[in-house]
C-alpha cells in the first residue's frame, strides 16, 4: 500500500511523541539518580573506609564531572541548574540554625581582613594579565574587569559588568564557562588537599569561646552524649525542612516585591538573613538533624554542579581566554595565600574567604563540611554577600583604570 502524506505525517508526529517520551524518562532518571545516589553515599560512609577517606563530596563532584563529559551520556543541563539552585537555597538556612552569630562578631577582625586581602590579590593578578594579554585579546581590559566582579563577587557581578562596558554575550558565556571548569579543578584541591597544605605555613584555627567541637561524622546526640530516636531524627528534619521552604518562599517573595524579578543576590541575602535570625530561636538552634539535613543537600549541590562542568566544550570554543581566566584566578589564590601568611591568618579562615571571594555564598557550606569546621559558615556567607555587593563597584573600576 503507497504511503501517503497523511500517513507520513503520522509516521513523523509519532516518532516526534516517542523521542519527546524517551527525553522525559531521561530526564527523570538523571533527576533520581542526582538525588538517590547521595543517599547511597551517606548509607556507604559508615560501611566504606574509602568513602570515609574520599569524602562524600568529593565523590559527589567528582562523579558529576565524570557525568558531564561523557560523549555517549547527555545531560539535561537546564534541570540540573534547577536542582543546583534549590537545593544550596534550602541548605542555606538550615546550616545557619545552629550557629552562633554573637560568638563570630567578637572573632570578625581576622575573616574581614582576609576576605580584603583576597579581593587585593585579585586586582593585582587582573592588572598583571591584563598587560600580558592585552595585545592578543580583544578588549582584554573589559576581560580583566569582568574577571575581578567575578572573583570578588560572583556570576552576577561579572553578568553586571559585561552589560556596562557593553561587552559581547559570547565573550561573557565562554569566560562563564571558563570559571565553572577551573573552580572545579580549585574545589576538589580545597576539599582534598588544601587545609593540609595550608597548615605548613598558616596558624591552625582556634574554636569560638564555647570550645564547641562539631563534627559532622558524629552520631547525631543528645545534650548528654546519647543517640536521638529515629522518629525525633525524623520529625526534627521534617521541621527544619519546612522552616527552609517557608524561608525560601519569602525570600523570592521579597526579591520579587523589591526588584520585579527573583533575583540571585536578594534571595541569597534574604535567605542568609532569616537563617541567621531563625538561629536565636534557642530550640531551633539546638535542634538536631538540621545540618546533617543540609549536608544531604549539599551533596545533591555538588553531584548537580558538577555534571555542569563539560571541559570539552571550553576548550574547543576558546583557549586564549581559558588561560587568561586561570592565570588571573590561580594567580590571585597565591598572592592571597602570601598575604595571609604575612598577616598570619589562621587556615580555615582563609579557606572559606578564598571560597567566598571565588564562588560567592553557595559553596561556603560544603567547604565548611569538608574542613570539618561549623564555625566559619557565617564568616563565609557575610564575607560572599559583601562580594556581591561591592563586586560591582571595583570590576567598573579596575575596568576604567585599564581601558
Amino acid at each position: 500500500m503507497p504511503c501517503t502524506e497523511n500517513s507520513k505525517n503520522d509516521i513523523i508526529g509519532k516518532l516526534i511523541e516517542n523521542l519527546d517520551i524517551w527525553f522525559c524518562m531521561a530526564t527523570a532518571l538523571q533527576v533520581a539518580f542526582v538525588i538517590l545516589f547521595p543517599a547511597l553515599i551517606l548509607y556507604l560512609e559508615k560501611r566504606s573506609k574509602f568513602v570515609q577517606v574520599a569524602s562524600p563530596i568529593v565523590i559527589c563532584y567528582v562523579l558529576g564531572i565524570i557525568m558531564a563529559n561523557l560523549p555517549f551520556l547527555k545531560l539535561n543541563k537546564e534541570v540540573l541548574t534547577e536542582i543546583q539552585v534549590i537545593s544550596i537555597s534550602l541548605a542555606i538556612p538550615l546550616l545557619l540554625f545552629n550557629s552562633n552569630v554573637i560568638e563570630w562578631i567578637n572573632h570578625a577582625g581576622k575573616s574581614i581582613l582576609s576576605y580584603i586581602l583576597s579581593v587585593f590579590a585579585v586586582v593585582i593578578s587582573a592588572v598583571i594579565f591584563f598587560h600580558i594579554y592585552k595585545n592578543s585579546v580583544a578588549d582584554a581590559w573589559k576581560i580583566s574587569s569582568m574577571l575581578v566582579g567575578v572573583y570578588t563577587g560572583g556570576t552576577p557581578n561579572m553578568s553586571a559588568i559585561g552589560m556596562a562596558f557593553e561587552t559581547p554575550q559570547e565573550v561573557f558565556v565562554l569566560l562563564n564557562s571558563s570559571d565553572v571548569v577551573l573552580g572545579s579543578i580549585y574545589f576538589i584541591f580545597i576539599i582534598t588537599f588544601m587545609k593540609r597544605l595550608l597548615g605548613l605555613f598558616l596558624p591552625h584555627y582556634q574554636p569560638l569561646k564555647s570550645g564547641r567541637k562539631e563534627n559532622v561524622s558524629n552520631p547525631i546526640v543528645t545534650k548528654t552524649g546519647r543517640k536521638i530516636s529515629k522518629r525525633k531524627l525524623i520529625l526534627n528534619i521534617i521541621i527544619v525542612l519546612l522552616l527552609g521552604v517557608i524561608i525560601l518562599g519569602l525570600a523570592a517573595w521579597i526579591s520579587i516585591v523589591i526588584k520585579g524579578e527573583i533575583q540571585e543576590t536578594w534571595v541569597i541575602l534574604v535567605l542568609t538573613t532569616l537563617g541567621i535570625g531563625v538561629s536565636f530561636i534557642k530550640k531551633v538552634q539546638k535542634m538536631k538533624g538540621s545540618y546533617e539535613t543540609a549536608f544531604y543537600l549539599l551533596l545533591i549541590f555538588s553531584l548537580a554542579i558538577g555534571a555542569l562542568a563539560d571541559i570539552n566544550e571550553l576548550l574547543n570554543k576558546s583557549a586564549d581566554l581559558f588561560l587568561y581566566t586561570a592565570f588571573v584566578m590561580f594567580t590571585s589564590i597565591i598572592i592571597h595565600f602570601v598575604l595571609a601568611a604575612i598577616f598570619k591568618i589562621d587556615r580555615d579562615t582563609v579557606i572559606i574567604t578564598s571560597t567566598a571571594a571565588i564562588y560567592g555564598p553557595a559553596f561556603i557550606g560544603p567547604v565548611a563540611n569538608a574542613i570539618r569546621n561549623k564555625e566559619v559558615i557565617v564568616t563565609g556567607l557575610t564575607m560572599g554577600l559583601l562580594g556581591y555587593a561591592i563586586g560591582n563597584y571595583i570590576g567598573i573600576g579596575v575596568g576604567m583604570l585599564l581601558r
